[in-house]
């Protein structure tokens, strides 16, 4: 991965993922991401590069000096610490787009959301559009990839309700009251929830559209939801 943000991310809040960072110091000259990089990981798994090597091996078209080999964090639902009454969940089935996913984990970590719930054949969380999108907060909020047999098992032993989205449901996401630990469903941005999880759904809610757009952005309407459950919290 590459990016200040998401590598001194990763060494602070998950240095044991970390096995190599790479930087051009030519190229990090005017920050301090190489002091603190130096503070958070050991001399010996930090490799310089000169501008020209990492400019041909990067990614992006003006690097800003910095990357990591890392290991993938994700973890399993049996991971997770038992939700409390004001514990959210965002169950993503089967995202596509790897900004999408990316942001959604951003909005996610600053709404306060306890873990993202990956389902089904979807794009990969290290993806590099995903990873530059999370702005490092893949390596502070807690992913994990579970199937729906997994996911059924998970709300019923831990009295999880899950709210399902979808533009003909009845219900509006502002009259949607949440009593106890909640999970909210975002299907694929083509085909929406899949009948399986959509099934798994105790309550469907829609953000109504008063434009000509018969649909949102799937990271817009993440964002709208994850908040609404936060101000119910308040």
């Amino acid at each position: 991965m590459e990016g200040l943000r998401g590598v001194l991310t990763a060494a602070e809040y998950t240095p044991g993922l970390i096995e190599k960072v790479i930087i051009a110091p030519e190229l990090l000259t005017g920050n301090r991401g190489e002091s603190r990089l130096r503070e958070l990981v050991p001399s010996t798994d930090i490799i310089e590069f000169t501008a020209d090597v990492y400019q041909a091996i990067s990614g992006r078209e003006n690097p800003a000096g910095m990357g990591a080999i890392v290991q993938t964090p994700l973890k399993e639902l049996t991971d997770f610490d038992p939700p409390t009454a004001k514990s959210r969940y965002v169950v993503l089935d089967r995202l596509g787009d790897p900004g999408n996913l990316g942001t959604i984990i951003r909005t996610a970590d600053a709404a306060g959301v306890a873990a993202v719930i990956l389902v089904g054949h979807g794009v990969d969380i290290m993806h590099p559009a995903a990873l530059k999108a999370s702005l490092g907060t893949i390596f502070t909020m807690p992913v994990c990839i579970a199937t729906v047999d997994e996911l059924a098992r998970w709300q019923t032993e831990n009295h999880v309700e899950l709210i399902g989205t979808s533009a003909k449901a009845d219900l509006l996401h502002s009259e949607m009251q949440i009593i106890g630990p909640a999970g909210l469903l975002l299907g694929n941005e083509r085909e929406g929830l899949s009948e399986p999880l959509a099934q798994l759904a105790n309550t469907m809610v829609r953000i109504p559209m008063r434009g000509q757009a018969s649909s949102l952005n799937v990271s817009v309407a993440a964002g709208i939801l994850m908040y609404h459950f936060a101000w119910q919290d308040q």
